[in-house]
């Protein structure tokens, strides 16, 4: 039974959660649910890169992998993640896949985890929103609206 509450404890707080994002996500699955919210991008010229930040959810019972990305406003969608070394020095590398803890958020910021959009097939515009598509291992593929935004 603990476990149940605990399963239903965090199905409300992200389904609260969702619910105050204007662009979320919630995927149900037989064990629980996905949530993908909060979820936006920089402004950038057509051809440029942007890079799409977002939250997820694992409301489910076991972990699952985001496995992929796309969109049709760009011609790939990878994830990377940026990281600072030992002498100070800021990279960024793409991630083949990120495991979504049972119960765990996950959140995809300036400075951490975030979707590289390389080839831009159409500006981003600020105030505009264009679908991304997340895929998962458990779940299958999760879409969410991106708001194009400053900051």
């Amino acid at each position: 039974m603990p476990r149940s509450l605990a399963l239903l404890v965090v199905t409300v707080a992200v389904v609260a959660s969702a619910c105050t994002s204007s662009a979320a996500a919630l995927t149900p699955s037989p064990g629980g649910f996905i949530s993908v919210y909060a979820a936006w991008a920089r402004p950038a010229d057509a051809a440029a890169e942007s890079a799409a930040y977002l939250t997820i959810t694992n409301g489910q019972l076991k972990d699952d992998v985001l496995a992929g990305a796309s969109t049709p406003v760009a011609a790939s969608a990878t994830v990377h993640q940026t990281s600072t070394d030992d002498s100070g020095m800021t990279g960024m590398e793409r991630t083949e896949s990120v495991t979504i803890r049972a119960g765990q958020t996950v959140v995809f910021e300036p400075g951490g985890y975030h979707v590289m959009l390389a080839g831009l097939k159409q500006a981003l515009t600020a105030g505009s929103t264009f679908p991304l598509t997340l895929t998962f291992e458990q779940t299958g593929p999760v879409t969410v609206a991106v708001e194009v935004r400053t900051s």
